[in-house]
């Protein structure tokens, strides 16, 4: 009879982490019958799910106080059920921080932020989203429980803001050492030691390959460091190739590549297949015939830790879902690297 809407829809489908919160809308499905005048949403379980009063636009807030599910209820005045709606939540089990540019550059790569040596440029904001699993290693959704502030150990400027649901952004107007704490409920606070460069401070970059098939297409991202220390954030790489080689773009932080190989019975290309990648002034090149993967910047600042015993669907053993999903890929990325590298020595060879 209702149609019940939230700020994402995925706050009726997926499980959010406890401590979520939302705003909830009501609409009838049908607006020749509407439910009847001041009809109320309620939790048909406070130890799940509590329920706020409305606000002058008549968007009610809801909490997810524990693990489990409950039903929200839109109840008319004498109490009446009109219709219900699912909630689920879930304790969890880690979070992160992700890199949202690479993240939406690549669906190859695993665009978690490592427990440190990284940075940001100066006056460039930093897009920050928060992954989180509960403690099977379960995908949950961070609806507003994670927060993201700096610590004492900040030298830099720096402005930390909320931004879309598990989102945050971070923007620094002068260069120094940044203390990045993510912090949710039910978890310690997570410190990434990182910094803030200016963007003459760039003094290397490195083309990665994150992928490759055996046809001779690959996915390559582009990364620049200071000092040793990986930069973050918008980069706005510029790429090019050899000529045996055909880019899918000519910019961005990721792109494919395709190897082109002469046809069963054609002479042998001896061309070489190089892509370089420039950012503020750096460049780095990659020799695609003696490529290897890299999916990430690093090992994951936090991992699961199944506590007390065994819990359905992981076991006994700590455990960090994102690298076994991370290591799958890996282990078929290499497969398919090192069936490239042979079919590239054998024509390479004649």
């Amino acid at each position: 009879m209702v149609l019940f809407a939230a700020e994402t829809n995925l706050a009726f489908s997926a499980t959010l982490v406890v401590g979520s919160t939302t705003s909830v809308t009501t609409a009838p499905v049908d607006t020749a019958t509407p439910p009847a005048e001041g009809a109320t949403l309620r939790s048909a379980n406070e130890a799940v799910l509590t329920v706020g009063a409305p606000d002058d636009d008549g968007a009610t807030p809801i909490t997810l106080v524990g693990p489990g599910r409950a039903d929200l209820e839109l109840a008319a005045p004498d109490g009446t059920l009109v219709d219900a709606i699912e909630v689920k939540a879930a304790v969890p089990g880690a979070t992160a921080l992700v890199d949202g540019d690479l993240l939406a550059a690549s669906s190859v790569l695993d665009a978690r932020l490592p427990a440190e040596s990284w940075g940001f440029l100066v006056d460039r904001e930093l897009s920050l989203l928060v992954s989180a699993v509960d403690r099977c290693g379960g995908d949950l959704l961070d609806l507003h429980a994670s927060t993201v502030r700096t610590d004492d150990s900040t030298t830099a400027d720096v402005t930390v803001s909320a931004a879309a649901p598990a989102s945050f952004t971070a923007e620094a107007t002068s260069a120094g050492d940044v203390g990045l704490v993510l912090e949710t409920p039910g978890l310690d606070p997570l410190v990434y030691p990182v910094q803030a460069f200016e963007p003459g401070e760039v003094d290397e970059v490195a083309v990665s390959a994150a992928s490759a098939d055996d046809t001779g297409r690959l996915s390559l991202w582009g990364r620049a460091y200071s000092n040793d220390v990986e930069v973050v954030g918008p980069l706005a790489f510029s790429w090019r190739a050899d000529e045996r080689v055909t880019l899918s773009a000519s910019s961005g932080l990721a792109i494919e590549v395709q190897v082109s190989f002469p046809a069963e019975g054609e002479p042998p290309d001896d061309r070489p297949a190089t892509v370089s990648a420039e950012v503020l002034g750096e460049e780095g090149t990659l020799d695609l015939f003696t490529a290897t993967q890299e999916t990430d910047r690093g090992p994951a600042a936090r991992s699961v830790v199944v506590e007390g015993g065994t819990a359905s669907g992981c076991g006994a053993d700590p455990c960090d879902p994102f690298a076994a999903a991370a290591l799958v890929a890996a282990v078929a990325l290499r497969r398919r690297v090192r069936a490239l590298r042979r079919r590239l020595a054998r024509v390479a060879d004649g």
